[in-house]
């Protein structure tokens, strides 16, 4: 949402079987269908296979437009102050010349075509589109700064190695920095002002420290090998880096301080006993952080094996995160009882003055943020032995 419109992006295949089905918009009961001739078309993207739609409603009015473009498949979407980048993922067959013959060969390479579509309340269109090589991570692989879009790739599965490419308006490659961690592939990445931090992995988590001032030229500036992954990198402050993943199966919370580029260090880590698993790896609204509060909260569970079977615990990790003492679990925070489990996996967490709020699919709990101790909790659906799917 950006001032008074909200912008709803969808997708759907496009089927060349007898009619094709049209994106539509349903108001009060009524149908409008887009017109084929307002939908738009890129001649260069040969692997066209799904209608992209963008829908910007006014909020107060209640008005609304549609715009459609006929491409691949998204991937990513991303969204700036006043434009909406989507990506969609292709591979791009080679040619080798026989006696003055062009012949295709089995090689290919892995492509990332761009589009950007302006946004000014109601109104959109496409501006630009371009391509990158290799595959966007998500959507912390992207970030839109002035007029540049810097971006983050992995070339290949097979035998990948990494890249930063910086695309000018019109989304044409300005400046670019390939082969990166030959053999590994990107696990997290985060563009913060003129800086990227790119975490690649295969068996140690080498951190890049990556300089972008001059959009022409990006520069390795530093780089730390540990351990283990960070698969999510949220930002501390300017000397500060916070990175969750795993080191050898286990979840790992690690404290960077990168106040010196050039040489980047491991400040603080916590690295679980139990086997923990948390959503924060791969979602990062998962994830409340505070630091003023010195508060970091994610969920996670685990299976323990007993004389009875498995054991399953779900809860909240509470963390104090200093950067002055560094990190510490201050407490788990379970919404357990005697009755089933299903349903009490926590998945997301907030404050409100001095207490904490968790939220799972069956209930939500109250604690007090000082101590963790109980204080309430609202369950609003009791149904037993029942499984539960994220939405």
């Amino acid at each position: 949402m950006i001032g008074n419109s909200v912008y709803l992006t969808t997708q759907a295949q496009v089927w060349t079987y007898d009619d094709i089905t049209l994106p539509s918009v349903w108001e009060d009961e009524v149908t409008s269908q887009v017109k084929a001739t307002d939908i738009r078309y890129d001649p260069d993207t040969s692997q066209a296979s799904s209608f992209l739609n963008v829908l910007a409603v006014d909020v107060d009015s209640g008005e609304h437009e549609l715009l459609s473009v006929v491409a691949g498949w998204a991937s990513i979407v991303y969204m700036s102050n006043d434009a909406l980048y989507f990506t969609v993922q292709k591979y791009q067959g080679s040619i080798e010349w026989i006696d003055g013959t062009a012949s295709p060969t089995n090689s290919y390479t892995a492509l990332t075509t761009i589009y950007r579509i302006h946004v000014d309340a109601l109104a959109l269109s496409v501006e630009a589109n371009g391509d990158v090589k290799g595959w966007l991570l998500n959507q912390f692989s992207m970030d839109e700064h002035g007029t540049n879009l810097r971006v983050a790739t992995t070339t290949s599965w097979a035998e990948p190695e990494n890249a930063v490419y910086i695309l000018d308006e019109d989304l044409t490659v300005v400046g670019k920095l390939e082969g990166l961690a030959p053999t590994e592939r990107i696990y997290s990445s985060r563009f913060i002002g003129d800086t990227l931090y790119l975490v690649t992995f295969r068996q140690v988590d080498p951190l890049f420290v990556i300089d972008l001032t001059d959009p022409l030229n990006p520069s390795v500036k530093g780089e730390l090998k540990i351990p283990g992954f960070s698969s999510y990198l949220h930002p501390v402050d300017e000397d500060h880096v916070l990175g969750i993943g795993m080191e050898n199966n286990c979840l790992k919370i690690s404290l960077f301080n990168v106040s010196d580029p050039t040489n980047p260090v491991e400040q603080s880590q916590y690295i679980a006993v139990e086997r923990w698993y948390s959503e924060a790896l791969y979602d990062h609204r998962a994830v409340l952080f505070d630091l003023e509060k010195e508060l970091l909260v994610i969920p996670a569970y685990t299976y323990s094996y007993g004389y009875d079977g498995y054991n399953y615990v779900s809860g909240a990790l509470v963390f104090k995160v200093s950067l002055s003492e560094g990190i510490s679990l201050r407490g788990v925070v379970t919404h357990e009882s005697d009755q089933s489990y299903w349903g009490q996996g926590v998945t997301r967490s907030m404050y409100i003055g001095e207490y904490l709020y968790t939220v799972s699919y069956r209930s939500i709990q109250v604690n007090q943020l000082d101590d963790l101790s109980y204080v309430n909790r609202l369950i609003y659906n009791d149904y037993q032995n029942q499984y539960w799917y994220a939405l």
